[in-house]
C-alpha cells in the first residue's frame, strides 16, 4: 500500500553521485540497520546494484545518456509484521533535475493494521544537501514564502493555480489581528517538499487579492491549500471540524499527503522508467549456439 509520494526539483547542478552520497548516507543511518559500509561498496558507482543484509535489500539502477541521467534505489526491510518499501529516483535532464520518493507498506498476514506515515526524513535531508530549485514560479524550500505588495501579481498566480507549480501552494491568510493562525514557519518546514507556503502580509493585501483572483484567496485567518493546473482549493480554519488552531496543522498535511499518493508519479521519475532505459541499455547476452543442447 502506497502510503507517501511526492516529486520535487534540485538544483540542476546536483549530479548522481551526490545523490547516491546523500541516500547512502541515511541508509546507513536508518535505526537499527543490519546494512554495513561494506555491504553497500559499490552502491555509488555501480550502474546495476544489488545486496541485502537479514531482511532488508538495497538496489540501484543507473542510466545515463546525453541530457538524460537518472538513478533508481529500492530500499525495503522488514520491521515485524510489515514490509516496507522506499523508493527513490533522481531523473536530470538538459534545463532541470527532479527527485521523487515514494514509501509503501504492505502486511504479511490479513488483519495486520498499517500505520499512517510521516514525511520520511530523507526528503528533507535531499533538499537541503542537494538544494531545491524552481517548481514553476516558486522554489522548492523549508521557509515560507512572506508576501509583500511587490508580490500581488505572484499571489494571484498560485491562488488561481497558474503558478506553473507541481507541488500544492498553502495560502496563510490574517486574522482579524493581522497575525496568523500557525505558526508559518513550522508549516513551512513540515511542508518542505510536498507543497509551498505563502504568507499573506496584511488584510489590505487581501482585498486586493481577492478583487484580482475573483474571490479564489482564502482570507479571514483561513489557510487554503491551492491545487495546481487550477483544480480547486480546499479551506481550513478553526471551526466546524477543527475545534483549535492545533488540529490544522495535522489536517493540512493529511490532506496533502492524501492527493500526493493519489495522482500519477512524474512519468521519468518512476522506477519503472529507469528500469526499461536501463534494461534497452544493458540486453543479456545471447546464448552460445548449443548451450540449451550442452545443458540437456
Amino acid at each position: 500500500m502506497l502510503l507517501f509520494a511526492t516529486e520535487f526539483p534540485v538544483d540542476h547542478g546536483a549530479d548522481p553521485a551526490e545523490f547516491l552520497r546523500v541516500v547512502r548516507e541515511w541508509i546507513l543511518a536508518t535505526p537499527e540497520t543490519a546494512l554495513t559500509p561494506e555491504a553497500l561498496a559499490g552502491f555509488d558507482t555501480s550502474d546495476t546494484f544489488t545486496t541485502s543484509e537479514g531482511e532488508e535489500l538495497v538496489r540501484v539502477l543507473r542510466v545515463n545518456l546525453p541530457e538524460d541521467e537518472a538513478v533508481a534505489v529500492g530500499f525495503a526491510r522488514q520491521e515485524g509484521p510489515l514490509k516496507w518499501a522506499t523508493t527513490l529516483v533522481y531523473s536530470r535532464q538538459a534545463d532541470d533535475a527532479w527527485i521523487s520518493v515514494r514509501v509503501s507498506a504492505d502486511a504479511r498476514a490479513p488483519g495486520v493494521p498499517v500505520p499512517a506515515v510521516k514525511k520520511p526524513v530523507i526528503v528533507h535531508t535531499l533538499i537541503e544537501e542537494l538544494g531545491g530549485a524552481m517548481d514553476g514560479a516558486l522554489a522548492v524550500r523549508s521557509t515560507p514564502v512572506r508576501l509583500s505588495d511587490l508580490d500581488m501579481e505572484l499571489a494571484v498566480r498560485c491562488v488561481t493555480g497558474e503558478a506553473g507549480c507541481r507541488l500544492p501552494v498553502v495560502y496563510a491568510s490574517v486574522d482579524q489581528t493581522g497575525g496568523h493562525v500557525l505558526h508559518v514557519d513550522a508549516l513551512a518546514l513540515a511542508l518542505t517538499g510536498i507543497a509551498h507556503v505563502l504568507v499573506e502580509p496584511d488584510r489590505m493585501f487581501s482585498m486586493q487579492l481577492k478583487h484580482l483572483s475573483g474571490s479564489r484567496n482564502v482570507y479571514g485567518g483561513t489557510i487554503g491549500v491551492h491545487w495546481p493546473d487550477g483544480n480547486g482549493r480546499r479551506p481550513f480554519f478553526v471551526g466546524g471540524a477543527f475545534r483549535t488552531a492545533a488540529d490544522l496543522g495535522p489536517a493540512i498535511l493529511d490532506e496533502i499527503r492524501r492527493a500526493l499518493v493519489g495522482r500519477p508519479t512524474l512519468t521519468r521519475c518512476a522506477w519503472a522508467t529507469v528500469q526499461a532505459v536501463h534494461a534497452r541499455l544493458n540486453p543479456p547476452a545471447p546464448e552460445a549456439p548449443g548451450a540449451q543442447e550442452a545443458e540437456g
